[in-house]
Order: C-alpha cells, then structure tokens, then sequence
C-alpha cells in the first residue's frame, strides 16, 4: 500500500477494520512526533522514543472518537502536547535549553528575521540555541508549531486547545521576544 496516496481520514478507516494498518498512521507520523517532543522538552533519545510510542497507544484509543471533519493531524499532535506536559510535571523536568539542531535555529529566525550571510558561524549559531531557549515555554511552543512543524494557526489551535486570537498573540509576541534576545545577544544591530 501506498502510504502517501492515502488521506488520514482513509487510514483510519483502514486500522478501524483492521488493527493492523494502524502501522501506516504510525509510520506517517513517528519522526514528526519524535521531532515535535525532541524540540520541546529534555528528554534522552530512548525517552523521546518511549514517549512517541505512548502517544500513539492513545491515539490508537481515541481513533473511534475521531471526526471526519477534524484533522487529524492536529488530534495526534494535542495528544503529543498533553503527553509531553504530563510528563514533564510527573518528572519535575525542565524544557530543554538547547533543544534545537542548529538547522532548526538558523530555519526559526530565518522565518521572522532576514538574516545576514555570516549567520552560519557556530557563535551566532549558538546564541540563537540560546536566545530561543530563553522564552516562556507557551512562546516557544507556538513558534515551534508554526515555523518548524509548520502547523497553520488553526492546526495550532486544535493543538494548544486556546482561542485563535490567544495563538496569533503567542506567535507575535514570541517573535517579538525572539527578537528582543538576539538583539541582547549581539545578532542584529
């Protein structure tokens, strides 16, 4: 079967019949989702992946309740957000401080900021890691979803389970404050 050619909604279907094409929603998602959990939180690989594996053993459970009309994107990545925060109050563990690969930096300021060419350098790589990892994690949240998952502002509000005016006031004021850090930080003059 062809993963890509088929929609969500068809996938799951297909694992409503059969408990065996689950494996096809899995596999659609297990890298975003392990990528989504990895950039938010300090957790080891071999947690991130215990996570990952928790997460869809209840999106496996809430596929019944799951509506046409949703997307489920959106429902699977809620499930991963309200894991992550579980988990994260159950372990007393802080949001990572440099929880993104440097391609991740450079691609979240590049979104809002015009960088300049000598940005590649590590130290300006760094101070980003740095100046992202300094915003409240609601901020941080919003920006990761909309710039590095690409989430729309609907998707993220689906997610976040906030009003969309709270999510568009996330995102502007994260940029805002992303912003801010770099320029303490010595990027943009």
């Amino acid at each position: 079967m062809d993963n890509n050619q088929i929609t969500d909604w068809e996938l799951i279907q297909l694992s409503n019949r059969d408990s065996k094409n689950f494996k096809y929603i899995v596999e659609r998602y297990q890298v975003r989702i392990f990528r989504y959990l990895k950039r938010m939180a300090y957790f080891s690989n071999e947690d991130i992946e215990d996570m990952v594996q928790e997460v869809f053993i209840k999106v496996y459970h809430s596929m019944n309740d799951f509506e046409s009309t949703d997307k489920f994107s959106s429902l699977i990545y809620r499930i991963a957000h309200n894991h992550l925060v579980d988990r994260i109050r159950r372990s007393n563990s802080r949001v990572k401080e440099n929880f993104f690969e440097d391609e991740d930096a450079l691609m979240l300021v590049r979104s809002e900021i015009n960088l300049e060419a000598d940005l590649a350098s590590q130290e300006a790589v760094e101070k980003i890691k740095l100046a992202i990892s300094r915003l409240p994690e609601n901020y941080r949240e919003a920006l990761v979803l909309k710039f590095l998952e690409e989430k729309t502002i609907e998707e993220i509000v689906d997610i976040l389970r906030k009003p969309q005016g709270t999510v568009a006031t996330l995102i502007r004021r994260g940029r805002e404050m992303l912003k801010n850090e770099l320029l303490k930080a010595g990027i943009f003059a």
